[in-house]
């Protein structure tokens, strides 16, 4: 997890620097954490391209398997971008380093 908020911390500060104050949500479930991005911080993700560093963070998965997870990241939070209030849904089921499974979603605003 801190790879996660120190990635998210620092893409999130150099886009939002004088900009209104914003913060990353992470919201836990049973078995896991949601990691929710508000429209700005999609955006962010969306024009810095940091999906695929985002999807380094499942440390224990193939090369593969991350870069299928930045680009499903950087994917959604383009379409985030696509509406005005839109968002972005990330699900970590298990450890951040060692998920079991992780979803993307893009909430439509």
């Amino acid at each position: 997890m801190t790879v996660l908020v120190a990635l998210v911390a620092g893409g999130s500060a150099a886009a939002f620097a004088g900009a209104t104050a914003s913060a990353v949500a992470l919201n836990p479930f049973p078995g896991g954490t949601e990691v929710y991005f508000d429209h700005g911080e999609a955006t962010a993700i969306a024009n810095m391209n940091l999906g695929p560093a985002l999807g380094q963070v499942a440390v224990a998965w193939s090369p593969g398997a991350k870069m299928m997870l930045g680009q499903g990241i950087a994917e959604h939070a383009q379409w985030a971008t696509e509406t005005t209030n839109g968002a972005l849904s990330i699900e970590v089921y298990g450890m951040f380093t060692q998920p079991s499974l992780v979803t993307v979603t893009t909430i439509p605003g």
